[in-house]
């Protein structure tokens, strides 16, 4: 027999509550929207280009850190591995900008700005 008295440590069962349950695609839409992760997404998606857009001699000496927003433009940072990788590229910048500007159809987005840093 088992005693009553220590009702705290049996098992309680939760209560179901009618009406209240949403199915898990309609959730994860409300979070990504209100986290910005279609924006995000879509960010990541023009940085993941870089690669396919920069010639051979900078592949490996640059990386595409993020997009940068100011004043509805957007500013593509580019982290060069030395100063003279990153004077070159400043040379080429709005040409890769262009090469860039090319999948607008595809992201979304259009670069207006290549700003190069050193690593």
């Amino acid at each position: 027999m088992v005693d009553q008295s220590f009702e705290p440590f049996q098992k309680r069962r939760r209560k179901k509550v009618s009406g209240m349950t949403q199915p898990v695609s309609d959730i994860l839409a409300v979070v990504g929207q209100t986290l910005n992760l279609d924006k995000k997404a879509q960010e990541w998606s023009v940085l993941s280009l870089w690669e396919q857009v920069v010639d051979p001699q900078f592949k490996g000496k640059t990386k595409a850190l993020r997009l940068k927003s100011f004043a509805q433009k957007k500013i593509m940072v580019i982290q060069a591995q030395n100063h003279s990788v990153a004077a070159e590229l400043t040379f080429f910048a709005e040409d890769y900008r262009q090469r860039m500007n090319a999948f607008t159809p595809q992201t979304g987005i259009t670069v207006s700005q290549i700003e190069v840093r050193i690593q």
